[in-house]
C-alpha cells in the first residue's frame, strides 16, 4: 500500500487533545446510538508472552471502516529492549471499502487514555480537586496530568514511581508547570487527601499489584489507566466502577488481561448521554477503568484523518507546548 501514514506525520499534525477527547466522545455517543458497529478484541496469547490482538468497527457518519491490530513480542524480547508493542490501523471507506491508509497506531495507543482522562473527569472528579497522584512517571504520567489543565485546578502532584531518576524528570515537568511535585513511596499516605488519583504503571515482567483500595478516601477519584494492574483486588468496594465498554471489559477479566472484573455501574456511554449520573455525592469514591476500546480507537483515528485532510484545524496541541525533541509516543503502556 502507497499510503502510509506514520507516527511522524501523525505527530506534525499536532491535534489539541480537546479535538481527540471531542471526537472521542461523539465515537462513544455514536457507538450507544448504533451509528458505529464494532466488535470486542481477539486475543491469541501464546505461551512465551507473545500475542496477537485484533478488533474492528464501522462509523456510519464518517464514512469510516477500520480494522485495528496489535502484535506483543516475547517477554524475553521486551527484556532485551523490544517495544511492548506495535500497532496498526487499516482504514477503508465504509460505502465503498476503498483504501484510506494503513496508520501506525502508536500515536492511537498512547493518547486514547489522556483524550478519555480530559473528557471524564470533569464530569468524575469534584470540581475543587487540588491534589494528583499519579502512580508512575513515563510518558502517560505525563500527558494525563497535562489532560486535567483547565479541568481540575490541580497545585500539587505527588509522584510514585521505583525510579528516582523517573521521579526527578517527572518533578522537573511538575514544576515547569507551575504545580508543586511531591516524590513519595507507594503506600497509603500518598493517597491520603488525594483527590484524583491516576495510575499509569506500564506492563513488566515480574511486576505485583501495591496499591491497596482501601486506602482511597471518600470523594476521590481514581483513574485507572494501566488496566489496573498496580492494585490489588477490592475495586467492588468503591462507590462506583465505571468502565469503557462493560461485555469488553468482563471478557478481558475471563482472559486475564483485566485484573478487576466489575460490578460495572456506567460505561462511558452512560455518562455522556446522561442515561447514568456523573458525581453524586462530595464523599463518591468512583473508579474509572478504561482499557481502551476500538470505538474511542475509531475517534482518535477519525480525528488524525480529519485533520490530515484540512477538514478541521485547532489550536497546538501537546506537542506544541513541550521541549524540542519530545513526543507523545510511548510503546511502554499496554495499548487499547
Amino acid at each position: 500500500m502507497n499510503n502510509v501514514i506514520g507516527p511522524e506525520e501523525i505527530e506534525q499534525l499536532d491535534i489539541p487533545l480537546d479535538e481527540i477527547a471531542n471526537t472521542i466522545g461523539e465515537a462513544f455517543l455514536a457507538g450507544a446510538a448504533g451509528d458505529i458497529i464494532w466488535k470486542p478484541k481477539t486475543l491469541l496469547v501464546g505461551e512465551d508472552g507473545a500475542f496477537q490482538m485484533s478488533t474492528y468497527a464501522a462509523w456510519r457518519q464518517r464514512n469510516l471502516s477500520l480494522f485495528h491490530m496489535l502484535f506483543g513480542p516475547t517477554a524475553d524480547a521486551i527484556l532485551k529492549g523490544a517495544p511492548a508493542y506495535s500497532s496498526r490501523q487499516y482504514a477503508l471507506e465504509r460505502s465503498s471499502g476503498a483504501p484510506i491508509g494503513l496508520i501506525d497506531g502508536t500515536y492511537t495507543s498512547s493518547i486514547l487514555p489522556a483524550g478519555i482522562t480530559r473528557l471524564l473527569t470533569g464530569k468524575l472528579a469534584r470540581t475543587r480537586s487540588g491534589i494528583a497522584t499519579i502512580i508512575g512517571a513515563g510518558t502517560q504520567a505525563r500527558l494525563n496530568l497535562e489532560a486535567l489543565d483547565g479541568v481540575l485546578p490541580i497545585r500539587e502532584v505527588r509522584i510514585v514511581t521505583r525510579s528516582q531518576a523517573s521521579a526527578e524528570s517527572f518533578a522537573a515537568f511538575v514544576r515547569q508547570r507551575g504545580q508543586t511535585p511531591v516524590i513519595t513511596t507507594a503506600g497509603q499516605a500518598a493517597l491520603s487527601d488525594a483527590d484524583i488519583v491516576i495510575s499509569t504503571i506500564p506492563a513488566s515482567p515480574g511486576l505485583k499489584p501495591f496499591l491497596d483500595p482501601a486506602w482511597v478516601e471518600p470523594g476521590t477519584f481514581v483513574n485507572v489507566v494501566d488496566l489496573g494492574r498496580s492494585w490489588l483486588p477490592g475495586f467492588e468496594a468503591f462507590d462506583r466502577m465505571i468502565v469503557d465498554d462493560r461485555v469488553q471489559a468482563e471478557q478481558q477479566f475471563r482472559d486475564g488481561r483485566l485484573l478487576h472484573g466489575g460490578p460495572f455501574d456506567s460505561e462511558i456511554a452512560d455518562i455522556l448521554n446522561g442515561s447514568r449520573p456523573t458525581r453524586l455525592s462530595e464523599n463518591e469514591r468512583v473508579v474509572l477503568v478504561h482499557p481502551g476500546n476500538v470505538v474511542g480507537v475509531i475517534g482518535v483515528t477519525a480525528a488524525i484523518l480529519e485533520f490530515r485532510a484540512g477538514l478541521r484545524s485547532g489550536a497546538p496541541g501537546l506537542r506544541g507546548r513541550k521541549a524540542e525533541g519530545s513526543s507523545c509516543v510511548d510503546r511502554s503502556v499496554t495499548p487499547p
